[in-house]
């Protein structure tokens, strides 16, 4: 996350991005291989959006149980 830091996140999109934890973490990955900024950025945006998900889904009580 921190080679994000410097990065402006409006300019990364993950909306084509299939919203899955195997995304998530294949994302990860490649961030800690490559050490681009960009890959950096995708993954932080990725992991947001991930969590925004999750908030929602337990604030409209649709978990899977």
């Amino acid at each position: 996350m921190d080679l994000a830091a410097g990065f402006d996140l409006a300019t990364v999109s993950v909306s084509n991005e299939r919203l899955h934890s195997d995304n998530l973490s294949v994302m990860y990955g490649k961030a800690l291989k490559t050490k681009k900024p960009e890959d950096a950025a995708r993954y932080v945006k990725m992991k947001q959006r991930y969590l925004d998900h999750c908030r929602n889904r337990d604030e409209l009580g649709n978990r899977y149980e």
